[in-house]
């Protein structure tokens, strides 16, 4: 079933909408990068866990409720992910200043929420769960709390629809100049993704694609292209000034 909502063959349910899982947010338009299988609620069924290279920290989770895939979307610079849903945060801000702690995605019934676990508010308050302790019990609550990381993998290219899985074949053709490895030296490593079906040439044959540089701090967008599945066409754009 999860398989089918990454391809965009069946809906998926968000908040109480019945949605393809491209259509939720302008984020899932990109192809995702990697995925996990997680029992994060620890009631038997596993969730399914997507993240996406060109928006690190975001995650899209996927649940199986009597029948029903539920999906939601979560941009909220989730970091270190664990086998409960715990992910560590922090926020610096000019305004509201210093703010860094864990908190957990939970699911019941095909609802979600994020929970607060802990955090300290400008290096000089200390909370566990809504009640204040000192820096020591902070500390020590860390200490004492076991988290397991997720272990995320490559997508399998499976998870994409045939149409999508020839578009980037294509486009993989032809940047393969650009796709030779990863340079140690600078940290560069490219990769090509399908953003789905171009909406500006109405033949549904036509897919939009894209080559990103990644490195260790970041992506930028190279190339932007919209490729012709059946007759191996590329019509190229401009290239974008997109940085991440």
């Amino acid at each position: 079933m999860y398989r089918k909502a990454v391809r965009n063959e069946i809906k998926v349910i968000n908040s109480l909408h019945e949605v393809y899982l491209r259509e939720m947010e302008y984020y899932l338009h990109e192809t995702p990068s990697q995925y996990a299988f997680v029992d994060m609620d620890k009631d038997g069924t596993e969730e399914f866990i997507l993240s996406y290279d060109t928006h690190p920290g975001c995650y899209v989770f996927l649940d199986y409720y009597e029948g029903k895939v539920y999906g939601r979307l979560y941009f909220y610079m989730m970091n270190e992910m664990y086998d409960d849903g715990a992910f560590y945060w922090k926020l610096e801000d000019m305004v509201f200043g210093f703010e860094e702690g864990y908190s957990q995605v939970l699911f019941s019934n095909g609802k979600w929420e994020i929970k607060d676990i802990c955090r300290v508010e400008n290096n000089n308050k200390y909370f566990i769960g809504e009640v204040q302790v000192t820096r020591e019990e902070y500390t020590e609550y860390l200490a004492n709390y076991k988290r397991t990381p997720i272990e995320f993998i490559p997508l399998d290219e499976n998870m994409l629809t045939a149409d999508e899985q020839k578009a980037v074949d294509i486009a993989k053709t032809h940047w393969r100049d650009k796709l030779d490895g990863f340079d140690n030296l600078s940290g560069y490593r490219y990769r090509v993704v399908c953003n789905g079906k171009s909406n500006a040439i109405p033949d549904s044959k036509w897919y939009r694609v894209s080559l990103y540089r990644f490195f260790y701090t970041g992506y930028e967008y190279l190339e932007i292209a919209t490729v012709n599945i059946e007759t191996g066409e590329i019509v190229a754009s401009k290239y974008p000034d997109g940085k991440g």
